[in-house]
């Protein structure tokens, strides 16, 4: 079991070094993001579509991920292979919901207020 998890690990670090050029790009701006949605978490009122936006993009992860590694889900015979799907369409979830999250953080509430309200 151990040997798996190591290979996996090592699977990833090596791929992030093989794309550094644009992974240490996407890092940085995600540590932006996270620390704008720290310093000014969202409002009640954007809760919702943040946590809509990671919920959603988990579910097309499941689903769209083993098809992008050109596999499917009868390859999945393994659980360390469902548990590691599962596992990166959490992460795609998550990454999602705080890049929203920072992202309605560096809008401007002046901004939210001239847009004409529904109701």
């Amino acid at each position: 079991m151990m040997y798996e998890i190591w290979l996996g690990l090592n699977i990833v670090w090596e791929l992030a070094l093989m794309h550094k050029a644009w992974v240490i790009p996407a890092g940085t701006i995600m540590l932006i993001l996270l620390a704008s949605a720290i310093v000014r978490p969202p409002r009640a009122g954007r809760r919702a579509p943040v946590f809509a936006a990671g919920v959603v993009s988990a579910i097309a992860a499941f689903l769209l991920l083993p098809g992008a590694t050109m596999a499917g889900f009868a390859d999945l015979g393994y659980w360390v292979d469902w548990l590691l799907l599962f596992a990166l369409s959490v992460a795609i979830g998550v990454a999602v919901a705080i890049s929203a999250a920072g992202l309605c953080a560096l809008i401007p509430d002046r901004w939210l207020r001239q847009i004409p309200s529904s109701r």
